[in-house]
């Protein structure tokens, strides 16, 4: 801490928690042990330019870190890595998840849906809502069924589908970088 006190940017932040612990009296100490309980045991560099690898390293050195395995399935999806998402899944369970996260769960059975096309290990031991299923075969008829209408696919996806993974992923990314949006998505699988 005295040495982020000197920097410009943590500055404030060090100061308030140097002061706390040089206080100790319990005011705020739930914001405090929380830090602690978040410390990575293991100290490793971070790699600014693959936050994920990150976050796995985090998740390894404190296996109650559940922002950081939140962050790295963020990131997953963000980046479209859809075998990384199938390959991390037991991970909802460990951090208590009764049921896969919605966005989760449409990555993963897109993932599932063409695990063979792309030589991927299936996902076994999660069971899939059934009504995402159907909504995902809806999603697939839509775009079948208008396979010479893009823009009429992109109209009818968007107003039923616009807040799913799907839809991301469909429409490019939002607003992913140009250079993610001309990556095949084949091979974000891994």
């Amino acid at each position: 801490l005295r040495i982020l006190e000197k920097s410009l940017i943590h500055h404030s932040w060090a100061k308030k928690y140097a002061e706390l612990i040089a206080k100790n009296d319990g005011h705020d100490a739930s914001s405090l042990d929380e830090k602690r309980r978040l410390r990575p045991i293991n100290h490793f560099f971070i790699h600014s330019k693959n936050p994920s690898s990150d976050m796995l390293r985090l998740i390894e050195s404190s296996s109650s870190n559940k922002m950081a395995f939140e962050y790295l399935m963020a990131c997953y999806l963000l980046e479209c890595k859809l075998g990384n998402i199938a390959q991390h899944l037991d991970l909802c369970r460990q951090f208590g998840y009764p049921l896969l996260p919605r966005h989760i769960e449409e990555a993963a059975i897109m993932y599932q849906s063409s695990v063979k096309s792309v030589g991927g290990e299936p996902i076994k031991d999660f069971l899939f809502r059934r009504d995402r299923i159907a909504a995902f075969a809806r999603f697939n008829r839509i775009i079948l069924e208008n396979r010479t209408d893009k823009k009429r696919a992109d109209q009818l996806l968007r107003k039923e589908f616009g807040d799913t993974f799907w839809y991301y992923l469909y429409s490019g990314g939002g607003k992913r970088t140009e250079t993610l949006k001309t990556v095949k998505i084949e091979e974000n699988y891994y």
